[in-house]
């Protein structure tokens, strides 16, 4: 990922950019990583979990949507999940739950501080990292590791 020079936050919310879309972290645009099929297949299937969820537990997911942690902060998870109200176009209140899946060339220590910056958005929000290798899942919730294989592995089939 690379880091690329600032622009204004106005003209960032009103750009787009090839391939993956940036964050913007105090006036400093940040490449995200290019997603794998394993990683985008996961997203998809998050997504698709929370949506038949959706009406019973009053949860708004989405992917990919730029949200504004504080002024010149904004970060994009790779899905998060809103409860009880949908949010705005740019949300400025936190996710019940803010999920990054990592891909083969992000850096666990970097998704770790993007996941802490969740939690001091909001005390609630629960930041999950999720890597897949080696024929298991590795779910990181709020930076406590804990594994899931059987159904992780019949969900990735």
């Amino acid at each position: 990922m690379g880091v690329l020079a600032g622009i204004p936050v106005e003209e960032y919310l009103h750009s787009t950019f090839p391939g993956v879309d940036r964050e913007y972290r105090d006036g400093t645009l940040v490449e995200r990583s290019m997603p794998d099929y394993l990683h985008g297949k996961t997203q998809a299937l998050l997504i698709a979990l929370f949506m038949v969820l959706r009406k019973s537990l009053s949860l708004y997911p989405c992917a990919e949507t730029r949200m504004m942690l504080r002024a010149g902060r904004f970060l994009i998870p790779d899905a998060a999940v809103f409860h009880l109200h949908e949010p705005g176009l740019v949300p400025d209140t936190p996710p019940l739950i803010a999920i990054d899946i990592l891909s083969p060339d992000d850096r666990l220590t970097e998704v770790r501080e993007k996941l802490e910056e969740y939690r001091a958005w909001a005390w609630r929000t629960s930041g999950w990292s999720i890597r897949i290798r080696g024929g298991f899942i590795a779910v990181t919730k709020d930076c406590v590791k804990c594994r899931a294989s059987q159904s992780a592995n019949w969900l990735l089939t």
